[in-house]
């Protein structure tokens, strides 16, 4: 058994999960072996009953996630990540996790979970590991479609291609740096792979905020406008978006994917607007992708 569990016991949190509860002291270096013990231990405490071939497809996925974990915290400060894998919080979150891929196996998304639990042991600030909490628990809700939904609010306005000039950043000022960011990169970004998105179930599940009242200040067209200078005047962001209009003949790549998640016009996608939770995963994905540093 791991040297990193210590004296171990199985202790219930709530709806009807297990946690191991962590006694005595690190007795050597965070290794693979201990990371997947963890991960094994409460897999066979959440799962005790589970037919032999089940089981035996479980825990090759929560093996398979146990060494993408490590492999994302293994370089981390050391002190803190044993001393924060002790914590009942990182445990929860870990246990929720593990319970994801064990059900969903292949379905699982677990290089994003693994992203959101390196980011969680790192962070010590309260409201952020509350934050990361509920980004964990609605990942086990969520499609690989909506996640990208999430992403590409979050490429168009979270993410910018900047200058860095030490003391500063800054918008690059570019105009065919920003189109191709716009018009290339975020489709690459996020594939052909895309369908219509449900926006009440991404709001109900706090990933969003889609209603009428709330919409992006900047719409998308004069965020375009203005990033790219491509004039892009003759579409208005409530008409209909049209194959030849003004702005998919400039952007097509980029229209062609809000068709595809279901908005017609520019500004029921402006109407969309991501939360906190919501960019949390988003950017865990971009991490992920290697698209952003996780530093």
């Amino acid at each position: 058994m791991s040297s990193l569990m210590g004296n171990k016991q199985v202790q219930e949190v709530g709806d009807n999960s297990c946690a191991i509860q962590v006694h005595g002291d690190y007795k050597a270096g965070l290794s693979y072996r201990d990371v997947k013990d963890i991960c094994v231990d409460l897999i066979q405490a959440n799962f005790p009953i589970l037919q032999e071939q089940a089981k035996i497809q479980s825990m090759q996925y929560v093996e398979e996630f146990a060494s993408k974990f490590f492999n994302k915290i293994k370089d981390q400060d050391y002190d803190n990540t044993q001393a924060r894998l002790k914590n009942p919080d990182v445990q929860a979150s870990i246990n929720s996790s593990i319970i994801h891929v064990a059900r969903m196996t292949d379905k699982s998304h677990q290089d994003i979970l693994c992203e959101l639990l390196a980011e969680k042991i790192k962070e010590q600030e309260d409201e952020k590991n509350i934050l990361l909490n509920d980004a964990i628990d609605v990942m086990t809700k969520i499609s690989k479609n909506q996640i990208k939904f999430l992403t590409f609010i979050n490429l168009m306005r979270k993410v910018s291609k900047i200058i860095d000039y030490g003391d500063r950043k800054e918008i690059h000022p570019d105009p065919q740096i920003q189109f191709n960011y716009f018009e290339n990169e975020i489709p690459q970004i996020i594939g052909n792979d895309i369908y219509k998105i449900d926006a009440f179930l991404l709001a109900h599940k706090g990933l969003i905020i889609g209603n009428s009242l709330k919409h992006y200040t900047t719409s998308s067209t004069a965020l375009l406008k203005s990033r790219t200078q491509i004039d892009i005047s003759e579409y208005q962001s409530e008409q209909k978006i049209e194959e030849n209009d003004n702005l998919s003949t400039q952007f097509p790549k980029l229209t062609r994917i809000i068709k595809s998640f279901g908005f017609d016009t520019i500004s029921e996608f402006d109407h969309c607007v991501i939360t906190s939770i919501g960019y949390e995963i988003a950017q865990a994905h971009l991490k992920n992708c290697k698209v952003i540093s996780s530093n």
